[in-house]
């Protein structure tokens, strides 16, 4: 089969390249890695603005008379709504429809659907423009909470204590000339225990794959410092928060492929953050892999070409072993250039450490860590026992050194 994939994850596109078939890749100049010509792909495209869909549909269309596609197929949610738009130009099927899309990305428009359906409490202004923001922040009860509308990874993410926190905030963004227009949402702050919930549809049926502990500090409520499957929660929570995900799959008119949600255990029961339409970032689906033995990347990638996979999903998920990925955040301000990176060679990957990956090498810049792409390098670890695994995670990765000139 011949399928032109938009944009990244690229684990979902070595799986189908491990099955046969054959892929074209658009994607943004900017993630492009230097050995994506060593992948496998037929071609690969690169555009400077993914975002300009007139030239991206073109360029599909040029290239679909050299390649004669099968199938239009996006794992990532950023460019998911254009795929579904160059299928419906070269008459193709695509596994989502925009609705689907937009309800899951669009986070005013899933609280607007949620709250009819009662899944959620959670108190919400959309900001049309800059001054709106600060009028709606003077009003807003506090803690609460400013991201983008349609962001990931936690970008441009912004909680604020209190009313003078977030004028503080304010000012020093109108100062800099900012306009947030209409993308960004004011949300309550919800007090609990942060999960995310690792999930797969097929024809509107919901399969609950594995639940993640998401382990974070105290200096920041957004950026993970780590990851762990299965979560450590009781048979109680994990029915509360697997039932309550099942009905907010449903309500938001989820019908197939993975899905990604994170979810607040509160005192009152779980409460939705945002979710998305692909499989978790930060290696969640390899810990999903290495402890219940269900490869996420490779259905989503079966799905994605209109292979039926339910029947693949056991009745009863065992978890046989604990995984855990811990992350290294060093940070500089001012930024530093990394002159070398010391400590690898301590590191085995073998028997329970599975994965080092680096991201900052010698001449990479380490500044201030605000968004989960920031980081500079993390381990994979498994074991029998979490609390031993998450040990062994954490003293690997912090064992590694960035010396910054």
């Amino acid at each position: 089969m011949n399928v032109l994939v938009i944009g990244t994850n690229r684990f979902s596109h070595d799986s189908l390249i491990s099955l046969g078939h054959d892929l074209v890749m658009i994607t943004s100049l900017q993630s492009a890695f230097k050995n994506d010509s060593e992948r496998g792909y037929r071609a690969i495209h690169y555009l400077s603005d993914m975002s300009n869909r007139r030239e991206l549909i073109a360029l599909s269309e040029a290239i679909h008379d050299t390649w004669c596609f099968d199938r239009v197929v996006s794992f990532h949610d950023d460019y998911q709504e254009s795929s579904i738009m160059v299928s419906e130009r070269l008459g193709l099927p695509n596994l989502y429809t925009v609705d689907e899309i937009r309800s899951l990305r669009d986070k005013a428009s899933m609280r607007e659907k949620l709250q009819k359906e009662k899944l959620t409490t959670v108190s919400y202004h959309v900001c049309s423009s800059f001054l709106d923001l600060g009028i709606k922040l003077e009003l807003f009860e506090y803690p609460c909470v400013l991201k983008p509308i349609s962001g990931t990874g936690g970008v441009s993410v912004s909680v604020f204590e209190n009313l003078g926190d977030a004028m503080d905030w304010y000012k020093n963004h109108d100062e800099q000339g900012s306009n947030l227009d209409s993308q960004w949402v004011i949300e309550t702050f919800v007090e609990g225990v942060e999960y995310s919930v690792e999930a797969l549809s097929e024809n509107g049926e919901h399969f609950i794959i594995a639940i993640t502990d998401k382990i974070k500090n105290d200096d920041n409520h957004f950026i993970e410092i780590g990851q762990r499957v299965p979560a450590a929660i009781n048979e109680r929570q994990e029915l509360e928060i697997s039932q309550y995900v099942t009905s907010v799959l449903t309500a938001l008119g989820v019908k197939n492929g993975p899905t990604h949600t994170e979810v607040i255990l509160t005192e009152q029961g779980p409460e939705i953050v945002e979710s998305h339409t692909r499989t978790g970032g930060d290696r969640i689906p390899f810990l999903v892999e290495l402890a219940c033995g269900i490869d996420m990347n490779l259905l989503a990638a079966k799905q994605a070409i209109g292979i039926q996979v339910s029947n693949e999903i056991p009745d009863n998920i065992e978890f046989k072993r604990n995984a855990v990925v811990a992350f290294k955040s060093d940070s500089s301000n001012p930024p530093k250039k990394v002159k070398r990176v010391l400590g690898t060679g301590s590191i085995m990957v073998e028997n329970d450490v599975k994965e080092l990956r680096i991201y900052k090498n010698e001449g990479d810049v380490v500044s201030s860590v605000n968004n989960r792409f920031e980081r500079s390098a993390h381990v994979v670890a498994v074991g029998e026992c979490a609390e031993t695994t998450e040990i062994l995670a954490f003293a690997s990765v912090n064992s590694i050194h960035f010396e910054l000139d």
